[in-house]
């Protein structure tokens, strides 16, 4: 038996001391008459390899093509030691164990005839059955795995003799032979192995049934599929009584055409899901079935989505009590089964070459890799998806979300892809959170397509960092988030510092914790790559308290960027930081604003602040009509205002006063101009058209393409009752014209309707008829008038009253009531004739004031006084309102001030009111010493190397007619520049930032600085990060633009600060320097591996080690998990790079194995038997 594998994670406990497994009425019951709904796993790829599930689709279509394949390349021997490793690995009673634990209290096993008996051309004699004993023997393990945990097993065979679809992937159907349907041999093969397995699990309790074809596609006669599952139900029949018969339709299993009624009183109907939306009516189409028949139904496979999809789709389910088997247990390098096999390099190379993507590997390495690909399959060697089960179970019964793994603390890191477990938007939201191919194209949920299969997108990464464990977020847009389960040590201030990347500038994120924003809106600066990482500035004064919260990062920008992890350092006391506005944002009434703070808000402060802030939207002022403090959140205000916002809105608020404090006292920090997060949803302005497919809300209606002009997609499958609900705003109360894209080959009609916003009320806007246009491609515009659509924001309801259309767009036209060019939506006078440059209004006096504003309308004025002309008491051409001296004559350009010398002082503060023209002159305005602005010079020889000291500077001047005194920062003699000289210096200076400042003698108001810095060569460093895989080595330099490498005895002259190299396996001496001999050595040793390869693994005492590389021998040590020796000896190496292991004598157990040679140094654990 083989070590027993536990996953230890609790989950809901299976139904226990459960058996017999049999129907009544619509329901299954156990023998103790308990309602049963099966909560099952599909054992997919175990018997019968499908080619998507292990990667190998393009390099053959079919698993007799693979094993086809894999015959030529390896023989026969060698292929039958992988299949045999591959049926002994892929399931293990480890894997049931593990099944039990998640809450799964069933497995379905897809069976592939051949396990169980001869094709019928490889019989000896024809009509006759030989039995296999394989098939038999794997069965009756995993019945008794099965028994051991409770859980019930249901046999389904997959792969038929000879097929029993076309679809040679699913169920290995081979075109050049009869299958199924073509051969009465191929039936009778499939009739007796039923009877077979019956007979043979009769009286087996765990046995759930017998589900009889997977998925038939085949163009059958009338009854021809009904009449062969009769034989095969009579044929069980002879033996088996007791257990169930599953039954599935043809077309993939859901056409149940001549398959009712029932005809036999065991029976359950089975159906298949997968890849479609998930609606409360979607099992509509089957469930009739269950209630006209009275029998149970079964959904016998569904999956290959994400975790919204499942645990969407199972509460459906499970509310109509009908039972699911999801696909499939595990499957090569995917993200949404519980457990996914790892791809080893050289099972790729294999179907890379297979595809034409490659070149061709040796038969040994085929070999390898296959053996390879085998132990992975171990579930001890796989990848464990534990957001799956918990999607499955947990998360259809509560909304409630629980960390990953443990709570990540703070201060410490928070890695951004260990998010907690639990549903979409309760763990997360996301843009993209499932598969439903409405429009016929696959869908990435997790766009990275690694570590987990939720909406959020993860990407891996190779920085070696201890703030990046390897994975990033990416693909964000505005509005996501994601959610954190955290603990915070401690009260206090803290820095958050996020790591990074992006190719672009202008991604943005903010921080909340309990719901409340705790940092300003951070902006990404491209770092040159995408997984080029560095750290985000700091983000200051964050201040937590100690205890248990949910931390959540925003995405506010459509802006690509990649973030990891975010760092929490505690800086302080909370009482060191300011209390500040950080954030805020749209609230979803569409009216108000929430502002959020640093720290909590003294809600009896917040009562007279109204006049204290200010709202500006799209850089207009708005009123508000109150400020009041959240109801829920403590950190935050609600700021109200008059009209309503819209998603495209840019608003900004701005605080001055001293009204508003915190708790601890603080006032409020004035601030201006505080950038808002716009979080409303997208609404579509009216006049303008929109797509029928972007609906917010869409009930019925099927998506596709359409061949109208500009393509895209349409609405279609209409039936009456289907609708679907838009998202609109309108700047003006107005009716409107309302153009219909539509076809159909019938007439149908369609309503609109403008929804009250409690949902409560429809009020009808306008009905169409649709003609028949001749094809549901043939495309014609209907239009009709809307009744007046009141200004503001609204939902409107399209509404099909009679089916039979498509529809592609609908476009609210604008109309002109007045007939003066200008549109009612933005036409300010609709009733009466005037001009689009003042909105549609007239201008009697010609000001460019329209009169609906013009206080003056007879008399030519200005815009800025509501057209009035403005008084000019002193007539200089400067307004009253703008003239400094509004009763004496001056300049404009002195508002309308007199300035008799034009120095810019004017004459009633001049004391000096006749200095030259163009002197510089004080305040007062009198004239002052000045030389220009180029006369004084300073020039920098920076240090030639770390420590020296030799730096210099070099002084000169233009005017050798003055004296200069020149002080240098940090010395204590000042340097002159007397008499004819024009130039002085200053040696023997070190590395640092000088200020530097010329004064003239006998000028005491002249002076002029510098600041100047004298640098020194860097520290020679370097980076060396080796890949094992291939050799090679890139090496990070910095300290100089030129080094010499050193790589055993051989140099290298690089220029610039990365190089790369290949080296050999086993010890390289690498040395690193620069031509300054002052900057030191640096050297290093790598010592690069040749792989191993080891099998079997576990073992009953004899392993082989295959040892690539040139190596004649190997010192090879095994210790127990203890650290006790058990043997250290050289052995050789054989030609065929083989040396065996001997732990025939060494007692059951696990050892750790090492291996050094001159280029091989490993270490790997083996499990002796």
């Amino acid at each position: 038996m083989k070590k027993l594998f536990l996953v230890l994670f609790v989950f809901i406990s299976n139904l226990v001391n459960t058996q017999n497994l049999s129907t009544l009425g619509p329901y299954l019951k156990d023998d103790n008459s308990n309602n049963v709904i099966l909560k099952g796993i599909n054992l997919g790829g175990w018997m019968l390899q499908e080619p998507y599930l292990f990667q190998f689709t393009g390099a053959a279509d079919s698993q007799h093509e693979f094993k086809e394949k894999l015959v030529e390349f390896i023989g026969q021997e060698n292929t039958d030691e992988f299949y045999n490793a591959w049926y002994e690995n892929f399931i293990t009673q480890g894997d049931i164990d593990s099944l039990s634990n998640f809450g799964f209290n069933s497995v379905r096993l897809p069976m592939h005839y051949d396990l169980f008996t001869l094709p019928i051309q490889d019989e000896p004699v024809l009509g006759e059955q030989t039995w296999l004993d394989i098939g038999f023997s794997m069965v009756d393990d995993l019945l008794d795995w099965c028994e051991a945990n409770n859980m019930y097993l249901i046999l389904d065979l997959h792969a038929a003799p000879g097929g029993q679809g076309f679809g040679s992937d699913i169920n290995d159907y081979n075109p050049n032979l009869p299958s199924l349907w073509e051969s009465e041999e191929n039936k009778n093969k499939t009739i007796a192995l039923w009877g077979k397995l019956a007979e043979r699990y009769s009286d087996e309790p765990w046995i759930g049934g017998y589900d009889l074809l997977n998925e038939t596609h085949w163009n059958l006669g009338e009854n021809e599929l009904r009449n062969f599952y009769i034989d095969v139900t009579n044929e069980i029949r002879q033996y088996d009584q007791n257990h169930i018969i599953f039954i599935e339709g043809n077309g993939y299993a859901n056409d149940f055409s001549g398959l009712t009624p029932p005809w036999d009183d065991n029976m359950v109907y089975s159906f298949h899901k997968y890849w479609s939306t998930v609606n409360d009516n979607d099992l509509d189409w089957i469930l009739p079935m269950r209630d006209q028949y009275n029998i149970p139904l079964w959904m016998g496979e569904s999956g290959e989505n994400s975790n919204t999809w499942y645990t969407r789709f199972i509460s459906l389910l499970e509310k109509n009590d009908v039972g699911w088997a999801w696909w499939t247990i595990k499957k090569v390098g995917d993200i949404d089964s519980p457990f996914s096999v790892k791809l080893n390099p050289g099972y790729q190379k294999v179907l890379d070459y297979w595809k034409g993507e490659g070149p061709k590997p040796s038969e040994q390495e085929t070999f390898d890799a296959m053996m390879k690909l085998a132990d992975n399959l171990l579930i001890e060697n796989c990848l464990y998806r534990k957001d799956i089960p918990d999607a499955m179970f947990r998360q259809t019964t509560t909304d409630e979300t629980i960390p990953y793994s443990n709570r990540q603390t703070i201060p410490g890191t928070i890695f951004l892809s260990d998010y907690d477990l639990g549903k979409h938007n309760f763990a997360y939201y996301d843009t993209d959170v499932s598969d439903n191919r409405d429009n016929g194209e696959f869908r990435a949920w997790n766009r990275g397509w690694t570590y987990r299969n939720d909406g959020v997108d993860i990407e891996s990464n190779n920085e070696n960092s201890p703030f990046n464990n390897g994975k990033h977020i990416g693909f964000v847009y505005n509005g996501e988030w994601i959610s954190y389960s955290i603990k915070v040590n401690q009260t206090g201030a803290y820095k958050a510092v996020a790591r990074v990347a992006s190719q672009e500038t202008g991604g943005q994120f903010h921080l909340s914790l309990n719901g409340e924003d705790i940092t300003t809106t951070q902006t990404v600066n491209s770092t040159g790559g995408w997984t080029s990482f560095q750290n985000h500035p700091d983000i200051n004064d964050i201040v937590l308290t100690e205890g248990e919260h949910n931390l959540k990062i925003h995405f506010d920008s459509d802006i690509p960027m990649n973030i990891a992890s975010v760092y929490f350092v505690r800086t302080g006391d909370a009482s060191t930081v300011d209390f500040e506005a950080i954030n805020g944002n749209t609230a979803s009434d569409e009216k108000s604003i929430e502002l959020s703070f640093n720290q909590t808000v003294l809600s009896s402060s917040i009562s007279g602040s109204l006049a204290d802030f200010t709202v500006t939207v799209n850089g207009n002022e708005k009123e508000l009509t109150s400020v009041s403090a959240h109801p829920e959140k403590s950190r935050k205000i609600i700021i109200n205002l008059k009209e309503t916002l819209i998603f495209s809105d840019e608003v900004k608020v701005s605080y001055s006063g001293s009204s508003v404090k915190s708790t601890s006292d603080q006032s409020l920090q004035s601030f201006n101009d505080l950038a808002i997060n716009n979080t409303l949803q997208k609404r579509f302005p009216l006049p303008g058209k929109i797509e029928a497919e972007d609906t917010n809300i869409k009930v019925g209606f099927g998506l596709e393409n359409t061949e109208d002009v500009g393509g895209g997609k349409n609405l279609g499958y209409t039936d009456p009752g289907d609708y679907a609900d838009y998202m609109v705003y309108t700047n003006s109360s107005q009716s409107y014209d309302v153009d219909f894209r539509v076809s159909g080959q019938g007439e149908g009609k369609i309503g609109l309707y403008l929804i009250e916003p409690n949902g409560s009320r429809e009020l009808e806007l306008c009905t169409v008829d649709t003609p028949n246009t001749g094809g549901w491609q043939t495309w014609t515009t209907v239009r009709t008038s809307s009744r007046n659509i009141p200004k503001g924001v609204f939902t409107i309801r399209m509404k099909v009253i009679k089916g039979g259309f498509n529809l592609n767009w609908i476009e609210f036209v604008d109309v002109d009531s007045d007939g003066d060019g200008v549109n009612d939506s933005v036409d300010a006078c609709k009733d009466e004739p005037g001009s689009a440059e003042l909105n549609g209004c007239p201008d009697s006096d010609g000001d460019g004031v329209g009169d609906n504003v013009d206080e003056c309308v007879d008399e030519v004025g200005s815009p800025d006084n509501n057209g009035c002309p403005w008084p000019d008491s002193d007539g200089d051409g400067v307004p009253d309102k703008d003239d400094n001296c509004p009763n004496v004559v001056g300049s404009v350009e002195s508002n309308g001030c007199p300035d008799s010398d034009n120095d810019g002082v004017l004459d009633s503060v001049d004391l000096c009111p006749n200095t030259p023209q163009g002197a510089l002159v004080d305040f007062n305005g009198c004239e002052i010493f000045s030389l220009p602005f180029d006369n004084n010079k300073v020039s920098v020889t920076s240090s030639t190397c770390i420590g020296s000291d030799d730096g210099s500077l070099a002084f000169s001047v233009e005017d050798a007619s003055y004296d200069y005194t020149i002080t240098v920062s940090g010395q204590d003699n000042p340097v002159t520049i007397t008499g004819d000289n024009t130039t002085a210096s200053l040696t023997g200076l070190g590395k640092g930032s000088y200020t530097v400042c010329f004064t003239v003698d006998g000028q005491d108001n002249y002076e002029q600085c510098f600041e100047l810095n004298i640098d020194e060569p860097e520290e020679l460093s370097a980076f060396i990060d080796v890949n094992d895989t291939n050799g090679s080595a890139n090496f990070n330099l910095s300290g100089s633009s030129s080094y010499n490498i050193n790589i055993n005895g051989e140099n290298y002259d690089v220029k610039g600060n990365s190089f790369t190299a290949d080296l050999p396996k086993g010890l390289s001496i690498i040395t690193i320097s620069t031509d300054l001999k002052c900057q030191g050595l640096i050297e290093r040793e790598v010592f690069i591996s040749e792989d191993i390869l080891y099998y079997p693994n576990p073992t009953k005492g004899e392993v082989d080690v295959y040892i690539h590389g040139k190596d004649e021998s190997v010192r090879m040590t095994v210790y127990s998990l203890k650290g006790d020796l058990i043997f250290t000896r050289k052995q050789s190496i054989r030609s065929t790079r083989k040396t065996d292991l001997d732990l025939v004598g060494v007692p059951a157990g696990t050892y750790l194995v090492n291996l050094e040679g001159k280029t091989v140094r490993k270490t790997f654990k083996i499990v002796k038997k």
